[in-house]
């Protein structure tokens, strides 16, 4: 719900700029992956827990991408790194290519305390360490454009770098279970982290052009209302399905 409204905040106010648009459908993959593994985690149906847990790493492996092209926005490097993000797509449909077979992911079992969670198959090592390593890239290539900024825009990057090095940080923890280390995905709720800070640093230092007087706006309102009223729609739907 978070990341739902800070995509929606931004793409409100300047949905053509591309900064914008990478930054909405970024957060929609996160909120797609986020019900997947909270519906996977939480289900008793193991036909549920099998069909949602290749939805999420199908959505997944393109959050790392769009981060990047996010990045290159923000930091007004589109064109120099165009060439990267069309590479890094390519290899992100190799493993949507595989994600339905037992190369990638072979079942849903019982780990820790949950009934049922991802089981990796021989080539998911590949598809994490691609994810972790492209998140990493992505915030190198921000961390440098932030030394060589000054003022506002600096600010700005600033709190984006610390909020997604949290956030990635908190969220790469569900790959742990996955590969069969047995250790807990509790650090997955800094996820939360990067939509609070970006939406403050929107408030704060006016990131992605957005004037503070939205927040006051009826257009604010009614897409608050909105978002909260269509995922409150669909977590019943997916709780309905695996009660």
């Amino acid at each position: 719900l978070i990341a739902f409204v800070s995509a929606s905040l931004v793409y409100y106010q300047k949905s053509k700029r591309l900064v914008n648009r990478t930054w909405f459908w970024l957060n929609v993959f996160v909120v797609v992956w986020s019900l997947g593994y909270a519906t996977m985690i939480s289900t008793n149906s193991f036909d549920i827990a099998k069909y949602v847990n290749h939805i999420l790493h199908g959505v997944a492996i393109f959050i790392p991408v769009l981060f990047l092209q996010f990045v290159a926005a923000l930091t007004k490097q589109s064109l120099k790194y165009i060439k990267k993000i069309r590479i890094f797509y390519v290899i992100a449909f190799v493993f949507i290519a595989l994600n339905p077979t037992a190369w990638l992911l072979t079942d849903v079992k019982a780990k820790f305390v949950f009934k049922y969670v991802s089981d990796a198959g021989p080539f998911f090592i590949y598809y994490t360490a691609f994810f972790v390593i492209l998140v990493i890239y992505a915030e190198y290539v921000l961390f440098r454009a932030i030394l060589k900024a000054k003022g506002l825009h600096r600010s700005q990057m600033l709190y984006i770098f610390i909020a997604t090095v949290i956030g990635f940080t908190g969220g790469s923890s569900v790959f742990f279970l996955t590969l069969n280390v047995d250790f807990p995905p509790y650090p997955m709720i800094l996820y939360a982290t990067y939509p609070i800070v970006v939406t403050y640093s929107i408030i704060r230092y006016r990131s992605f052009d957005i004037r503070s007087i939205i927040f006051r706006s009826f257009g604010f309102s009614f897409i608050i209302l909105l978002s909260t009223g269509l995922l409150a729609f669909i977590t019943a739907i997916l709780s309905r399905l695996a009660g």
